[in-house]
């Protein structure tokens, strides 16, 4: 929930007069998964939202015994302000993020209304694995966040 949060806020940084980004939940939620590829379909699919014309966009979960899940829900308010073409990421995107949730454990599921991430309760425990802690960047010209996202503000600004 803390990752939710800080996506969040990287994004509403970065996306400040384009998009709006919600994220209210204080519940705790543990996942083990790569934070590098949830980073990425996350920021992806933020991207494809935004350069369709959606104004804000809403971050939740919800979680059971069995599983939890992760949602995106844009509100489109606004014409699409961007010149885009079909590139292979644009037609491909749910393929190319429906296997990359599957590398994580995550079963991805996506309709014109939102995205949902599912991981599984898994039932295969085994012991803990300590890592070297992950640094994390500002919003920076080589951060994840900028990278993905940094040239939808410039693109607003430009009309």
């Amino acid at each position: 929930s803390d990752y939710l949060e800080g996506f969040a806020e990287k994004c509403s940084e970065l996306l400040e007069g384009v998009c709006r980004f919600e994220y209210k939940q204080k519940d705790t939620l543990f996942i083990d998964a790569s934070r590098d590829v949830l980073t990425y379909i996350l920021l992806s699919y933020i991207r494809n939202s935004v350069m369709n014309g959606a104004s804000s966009i809403r971050l939740g979960f919800t979680s059971s015994d069995a599983e939890c899940c992760i949602t995106a829900v844009p509100k489109k308010s606004k014409t699409s302000g961007f010149e885009h073409f079909g590139d292979f990421q644009t037609v491909h995107s749910d393929e190319i993020l429906g296997t990359l949730a599957a590398r994580i454990g995550a079963v991805y599921e996506s309709d014109e209304k939102c995205i949902k991430l599912t991981f599984r309760k898994r039932s295969d425990i085994s012991e803990a694995e300590l890592r070297a802690p992950r640094h994390e960047y500002e919003a920076t010209l080589f951060s994840e966040y900028n990278i993905m996202l940094g040239d939808l503000k410039k693109g607003i600004s430009d009309l």
